[in-house]
């Protein structure tokens, strides 16, 4: 995992102990209902992108910079699926620093597309329907958010994909964050 510069100067002043991290992510499905997940270099697991918001980013500027940074999408409108954070959420980096992780979650609908991956984090994706996601192994933190990702799918992305969503309006509203 690659600290940020500024995660990095907090983990000098703190050594191992547990931070508490803001981070954001995006459950991120097709018009058919897939679920676009990557599997992570630092756990071998899958999950949605995402990762630790820096100073002065809003949660919904650091969803859509860890996406494109991650698998070079750019994404449409953005939905809050909502907030999480619990025992789930702490995460160990192989035996080193453990952080635990308050997470804002966003969905969105995308034409799907192929993903070109940032390979010192990412080492696979795919996109899944739900039947193939119980079969991942999702780790704790997964767990808890797809389950909300595919309740907010089922009542609001199902009908932003059956109107055709609105992958054009990148950045052309402000931010919700």
């Amino acid at each position: 995992m690659a600290w940020s510069t500024y995660l990095a100067g907090i983990r000098a002043l703190i050594g191992d102990r547990l931070l508490l991290t803001p981070a954001a992510g995006v459950a991120v499905f097709d018009e058919a209902g897939s679920l676009l997940l990557l599997r992570h270099r630092h756990d071998g697991r899958w999950g949605t992108p995402g990762g630790g918001m820096e100073p002065g980013e809003s949660p919904e500027e650091a969803a859509r910079r860890e996406v494109l940074e991650e698998t070079s999408l750019r994404l449409p409108r953005l939905d809050l699926v909502g907030g999480f954070g619990c025992e789930a959420f702490v995460v160990d980096y192989g035996g080193g620093p453990s952080t635990a992780y308050a997470v804002f979650l966003y969905g969105c609908v995308v034409p799907r597309a192929d993903v070109v991956l940032q390979p010192d984090e990412v080492v696979e994706s795919g996109w899944f329907s739900m039947s193939e996601i119980t079969s991942l192994g999702l780790p704790p933190d997964m767990e808890v958010m797809v389950p909300a990702a595919i309740s907010w799918y089922d009542t609001v992305g199902a009908r932003s994909a059956a109107a055709g969503g609105r992958p054009d309006d990148v950045g052309d509203r402000p931010s919700a964050g």
